[in-house]
């Protein structure tokens, strides 16, 4: 198998050089051709619209929202500030 990722059970020879990095938004990458899938995630978590620009803690340091944009609590307890427009076109409520 001839893929720029070297996996467990291929030898450096069979596989192409890992110095080659994969471009995935490259026009000439095959991706399926590769063994990539689609996959979907379902995650649930809380999540509010704030009126005001905020700052909350994340796992990765503080982080800003702006006005308007939603700060989203998911079930392990972390906090993730989302832009606005981002929020609305990707996630849609639950129901309860």
């Amino acid at each position: 198998m001839n893929t720029p990722v070297q996996t467990a059970n291929e030898s450096a020879t069979s596989a192409t050089s890992l110095e080659t990095p994969l471009a995935p938004n490259s026009p000439t990458t095959d991706l399926h051709a590769l063994g990539f899938r689609l996959y979907h995630k379902r995650v649930t978590f809380l999540a509010r619209r704030m009126p005001e620009a905020f700052a909350v803690y994340t796992p990765d340091g503080v982080q800003q929202g702006a006005a308007g944009d939603y700060v989203i609590l998911n079930l392990s307890g972390e906090c993730w500030p989302i832009p606005a427009r981002l929020f609305q076109e990707t996630y849609g409520q639950a129901a309860s």
